[in-house]
């Protein structure tokens, strides 16, 4: 994981990009991700591009779920927020 954040501080917020090397199992399978407290503005994949993604009804303290279709080979993906 890769993380690199930039402070707001007059507008009290952060806005951010990670950066995950995932190792995958089964290609087959969603990343699923929790983003409690976040504001999703993009899901890309290094060495492609643009990735769909769907948020998912916010579930109590638990946030909302970022699900993301990889596609084969994809084994970083940046999520900007």
């Amino acid at each position: 994981m890769d993380l690199d954040l930039r402070v707001d501080f007059d507008a009290e917020q952060l806005t951010g990009r990670v950066v995950l090397s995932l190792a995958r199992h089964d290609n087959s399978k969603p990343l699923q991700l929790d983003t409690r407290g976040l504001d999703i503005r993009g899901v890309t994949w290094v060495g492609g591009g643009q990735l769909a993604y769907e948020l998912g009804e916010r579930r109590g303290v638990l946030g909302r779920s970022l699900v993301v279709n990889l596609p084969p080979g994809a084994d970083q993906v940046v999520v900007d927020y």
